[in-house]
């Protein structure tokens, strides 16, 4: 019989688990498998010696986990993977690519509410006030008119260049290696990052966050990229120096952007971010793995059972 440890939280519970494995088996897991359920990382150790399969949030210790046939992450990028001494021989999973879709969809919202000066009307309707004026003096465009660039082309990005794409969008694609990506209109390779930033009208960050991607956007590259664009962040809060954002935006270096993750969060309620009029926050919610519970439990189940 396999071992298999969950980690559990206030939405990935128990109850859930339970139900995916009988929704998935039939009812007759329990003839294969010991499920047991843990809630903290302290009782994740103490239980990962005698574990076949584990569902984790977060790396636990490799020196426990060496001789599981399945370590599981519940979430869809790991921050830094190249810092680990991961072994070859070792079976990693995650969730990567399961938000790719709703990701996606975020970021077509985004780049819609900032070309159609959507935060203007937000503030317009609190103060219960109907100007057309400043929407005509935006001399907004059609989306179908904007260069969208897309840094980064993995799953995440994949997956937005397919949705611009599919509405006439002019898609580029920033990437180490060029690929086969039938929605890349234009590819550019490392050497060609500046071009990329100044032919993008719309830059959106899809980078995986690694040592060399950490403040992969600076002060340098906002000025590369001209008082006319807009950057969307659905990666990882610490590719952009949020400072150099802030004062990019605020002296109109850049036109707007949208961030929906920060170097910290959640996001301070001091910080300087929230007073600018040309930036939409949202708290880490385009791709958020608690909108996909029942996804990444049947995805990891799937992989137990391909493994077992």
């Amino acid at each position: 019989m396999k071992n298999i440890v969950i980690q559990t939280n206030d939405r990935f519970t128990r109850e859930s688990w339970l139900k995916r494995f009988e929704e998935n088996f039939e009812g007759n897991y329990e003839d294969n498998f010991l499920v047991q359920f843990v809630s903290d990382t302290k009782s994740l150790l103490v239980k990962l010696p005698q574990a076949d399969y584990c569902f984790s949030f977060n790396f636990p210790e490799f020196e426990l986990v060496k001789h599981l046939e399945l370590l599981y992450l519940g979430i869809s990028n790991i921050n830094y993977l190249d810092k680990y001494n991961i072994p070859k021989e070792f079976n990693l999973e995650t969730s990567k690519g399961i938000a790719s879709s709703i990701i996606a969809e975020h970021s077509l919202l985004m780049a819609l509410s900032l070309i159609r000066e959507f935060p203007s009307a937000i503030l317009n309707q609190k103060k219960r006030k109907w100007d057309q004026a400043a929407f005509f003096e935006a001399n907004i465009r059609s989306i179908r008119d904007y260069n969208i660039g897309i840094l980064g082309i993995g799953n995440n990005g994949t997956a937005i260049a397919e949705i611009f794409q599919n509405i006439g969008c002019n898609v580029l694609g920033y990437s180490n290696n060029k690929g086969k990506d039938k929605s890349i209109n234009k590819w550019y390779l490392k050497d060609q990052l500046n071009q990329f930033l100044t032919d993008s009208e719309i830059i959106i960050v899809a980078l995986p966050l690694r040592t060399d991607t950490c403040h992969f956007i600076d002060e340098e590259k906002l000025l590369a990229m001209g008082g006319e664009t807009m950057i969307i962040n659905i990666a990882r809060g610490e590719i952009i120096n949020e400072n150099a954002l802030y004062k990019a935006l605020k002296n109109n270096q850049i036109k707007a952007a949208a961030l929906d993750v920060f170097e910290k969060e959640p996001l301070s309620r001091w910080s300087q971010l929230w007073k600018l009029p040309n930036l939409i926050i949202t708290p880490h919610t385009a791709g958020n793995i608690h909108f996909l519970i029942n996804e990444i439990q049947n995805d990891f189940i799937s992989k137990v059972r391909f493994n077992a």
